[in-house]
């Protein structure tokens, strides 16, 4: 026994094979990715910007004269309007109700909307006039009140309490996808809320907006992330748009960097919510063994979100 102690007390330690120069390829490969994909969402940001500057230059101006509801026709409402050039032009009520203006082109817009089998839940209903010039530039106006001349009846109280904490729910609902780094996915949830965003045109979405986000990755360092950036949005044929963004994200415990990301909306569900897919590229500056990718779907809503 003293033998074999002594054999294997002067067998040579074999010391596991390590990964370190694969790693540092791959550390290089993705700081090299993440400083493209910044450099190209801030120059894409820029030329979209100047994009939209433009594009607002050739917008249609709508000059409102008079939209209200007579309290002997309560079912109707009247709107006559006028617009900076010919444009065709449709209503929409309190985001879900539209109705066509004009098909043709035209400065004088007027008609009266028949608001019968409407529900509304409130006694002030909102509406926004769109327009389509003959260059087919689009604009939409401010939201507008106008008054009910009556109380409205909401029918099915129950039912509609269970619509709007249904539609709450899926406004806090995160996206779920993974976070992913040296060939190693983990499970992920971030939630984007848009706080304040701006039109320039468009029928559907805002032209850009500023958002908060959080993000969890239970098992993966940082565990919890803070961003804040700016996202700009481009609808396109096929899809609802595509949005590349820039965030500055944080732990708040040292770690700090950039994130470029890019959106993708697939399709809209009830006009409300849109299914966005998000990829993203997180670098940290300072600790570049923690940069990493992510991917996540989920739904988008600018619902609550403040217009500027």
């Amino acid at each position: 026994m003293k033998y074999l102690k002594f054999q294997f007390g002067i067998m040579p330690i074999k010391k596991e094979k390590t990964n370190s120069k694969k790693w540092k390829k791959n550390r290089e490969y993705y700081k090299i990715f993440s400083i493209f994909l910044l450099f190209a969402s801030l120059l894409f940001l820029v030329l979209s910007s100047l994009f939209s500057i433009v594009k607002a230059q050739d917008s249609v101006e709508v000059y409102i004269i008079e939209a209200y509801i007579a309290p002997e026709n309560e079912d109707t409402l009247k709107l006559f309007f006028y617009t900076s050039e010919e444009a065709s032009s449709r209503l929409e009520i309190d985001g879900k109700y539209k109705s066509v203006i004009s098909d043709t082109l035209t400065e004088t817009h007027s008609a009266l909307v028949n608001l019968s089998g409407y529900n509304f839940a409130d006694s002030v209903i909102r509406c926004r006039i769109f327009v389509k010039s003959s260059a087919g530039a689009e604009s939409r106006s401010d939201v507008f009140e106008v008054k009910l001349p009556y109380e409205p009846k909401i029918e099915g109280g129950s039912s509609y309490f269970l619509s709007c904490l249904t539609g709450g729910l899926i406004f806090l609902t995160p996206s779920v996808g993974a976070a992913f780094n040296d060939n190693e996915a983990k499970l992920s949830f971030t939630k984007d809320f848009p706080l304040i965003a701006y039109y320039l045109g468009g029928y559907n979405f805002p032209a850009g907006y500023f958002s908060l986000e959080y993000t969890h990755t239970p098992e993966y360092f940082p565990k919890n992330l803070l961003r804040t950036g700016y996202k700009h949005i481009f609808e396109v044929p096929v899809l609802s748009y595509l949005s590349p963004g820039v965030n500055y994200t944080t732990d708040f415990l040292g770690l700090n960097g950039v994130s470029p990301e890019l959106n993708i909306g697939l399709f809209s569900v009830s006009n409300t919510f849109t299914l966005n897919l998000k990829t993203r590229y997180n670098w940290f500056p300072s600790a570049s063994a923690r940069n990493y990718g992510e991917v996540y779907i989920g739904l988008q809503s600018f619902f609550f979100t403040y217009e500027l």
